[in-house]
């Protein structure tokens, strides 16, 4: 249940002061020149009439503004980007290239989670598909992507201002930190696609070299400390910086990135929120948070997210049960005093077959969510318990009596609460709640009815025994509150309940 509050401003609301709350639409693999939302290939050898079928903007702004979510898209978020990782082409054509640009383009002015794009919210890094890998100087390999990048990024800047001019003589310039801190967002884009070239041992592995991590570490440097520490950090890379064992592919050899460990360190020291990423075509979520005994850091863990693939053609999606194109929405919303990130991921795949395995008409294509991570990321801090502690003796006789008799009159159940922040943008915190009742002892009855109330601005949630045993609700906030549970064991209507209390609060820098 969500807790519900009119739409009220009140002063001194977090909310838009230091929250920070990004929405991200993840696109990756897209393969531009053979690709899902092409139509199929006759027997002639050309491809059919295009009448009916979705393009891929159309396919998935429409599941974005009508597609029915877990955790629906909260409109009017703070921000809203697009992040594409990779393979944008299939064999970096020129007409390929003229694709992607239209369709990078065809977004300017889209509504996304109701914002509207703008070209400096889109933000793209090359795939392995992305350069001509039989040619031997760096111009041949990089030309076409450099030309394409180019269009982008002076719209990205905007009238007047210096744009970022690639140079396809040095393709490790394309690694650069785009720093947005003024809107609260900082933005890595790693081209982990510098080296590949064909009949090397960089073919078909990524690679970040020493060089490309020391500028990104000296621009991070740069930006204002306290503007940095208040952003959303995200960083874009083609290919997988962690190898788990179901992206490794012994057919193809290495095809990680080399040096990660020092990439992964540096975005891990600069308190990065997300790694975005594609290249297997395969969609997982995971935490990368190692630690070492010899290291004495506690850096917060990253969450790294594959994008999989949400255009690729369906032999080239890994032969698994249920494989499919797929999307990323991710939601992050940031607390920089607290030190705690909230990352919700939601995995969206395509739906282009009948449950028979029967294809379906263009028109009846649709998106379905496969898969819903979403976690509360807290940086590691240093420090324990304060105060101290003295033996028991009589003068706590009467306390403990008391508690005694709470936990009667409760009949041995308890409130509970789990604090994330909230992911409706004009609130900041969410609360979640729950009785836990202490089953097995012999005092313990389980109520037949929890009332939840949070102050005169929520709804009254009424929970029964027969819909949720654990009696759970949940409030979206902006501030402290005292939120009260009304236990009933009857059905009796004049039954008193027995009330029980619990201070939900977002921790501080001091506490967390």
């Amino acid at each position: 249940m969500s807790g519900e509050r009119p739409q009220i401003a009140l002063e001194g609301s977090p909310v838009g002061g230091e929250w920070r709350q990004i929405a991200i639409l993840h696109l990756s693999d897209i393969h531009f020149g053979a690709h899902a939302f092409d139509p199929p290939i006759t027997p002639g050898g050309d491809r059919g009439q295009s009448a009916g079928f979705p393009t891929l903007k159309e396919s998935v702004l429409a599941d974005i503004s009508n597609g029915t979510f877990v955790e629906p898209p909260a409109r009017g978020m703070q921000r809203a980007i697009v992040a594409i990782t990779g393979d944008v082409t299939q064999r970096s054509s020129a007409k390929e290239f003229e694709q992607a640009a239209h369709f990078v383009a065809s977004l300017y002015g889209s509504d996304v989670f109701g914002w509207t794009l703008r070209a400096r919210d889109i933000f793209v890094v090359p795939g392995n598909h992305d350069l001509v890998y039989t040619e031997e100087d760096a111009v041949g390999r990089w030309g076409r992507y450099s030309n394409f990048y180019r269009k982008h990024a002076q719209q990205a800047a905007g009238p007047g201002a210096d744009a970022f001019a690639p140079d396809p003589d040095n393709p490790a310039k394309l690694t650069r930190v785009i720093d947005q801190s003024d809107e609260g967002l900082i933005v890595l884009e790693i081209n982990s696609s510098a080296y590949v070239r064909k009949g090397t041992t960089d073919e078909r592995r990524g690679q970040v070299d020493h060089q490309a991590i020391a500028e990104l570490k000296a621009q991070l440097k740069n930006i204002d400390a306290a503007a940095r520490e208040a952003s959303v950090r995200v960083a874009l890379i083609h290919h997988h910086p962690v190898v788990l064992p179901v992206l490794a592919d012994p057919n193809e050899g290495y095809d990680a990135i080399v040096y990660s460990d020092f990439l992964l360190d540096l975005l891990k020291s600069f308190g990065f929120h997300v790694v975005l990423h594609g290249h297997k075509h395969q969609p997982y979520t995971f935490s990368y948070d190692p630690a070492c005994a010899w290291v004495n850091e506690k850096p917060g863990p990253l969450m790294i997210v594959a994008g999989g693939s949400v255009g690729v053609e369906a032999q080239e999606i890994p032969n698994r049960p249920h494989a499919t194109n797929t999307y990323n929405f991710i939601s992050i919303k940031w607390h920089p005093s607290a030190g705690q990130a909230r990352i919700h991921i939601e995995t969206r795949g395509l739906v282009n077959h009948d449950s028979n395995g029967k294809k379906l008409l263009g028109p009846e294509w649709r998106w379905e969510t496969l898969h819903v991570e979403d976690r509360l990321v807290s940086r590691a801090r240093a420090g324990g318990p304060g105060g101290s502690v003295r033996p028991r003796d009589e003068k706590d006789k009467p306390f403990e009596q008391a508690r005694a008799a709470k936990q009667k009159e409760l009949r041995r159940n308890f409130p509970a609460l789990e604090i994330l922040p909230s992911l409706r943008p004009d609130q900041g915190y969410e609360a979640r709640v729950w009785i836990v009742g202490q089953e097995g002892h012999p005092d313990h009855e389980t109520p037949t009815r929890v009332e939840w109330s949070a102050g005169p601005l929520f709804s009254v949630h009424v929970c029964k025994k027969e819909e949720d045993r654990t009696f759970s609700a949940r409030f979206s906030y902006w501030g402290p509150t005292l939120i009260q549970a009304r236990l009933y064991w009857t059905a009796d209507p004049s039954e008193r309940p027995v009330y029980a209390y619990i201070f939900a609060r977002y921790p501080d820098k001091d506490q967390a």
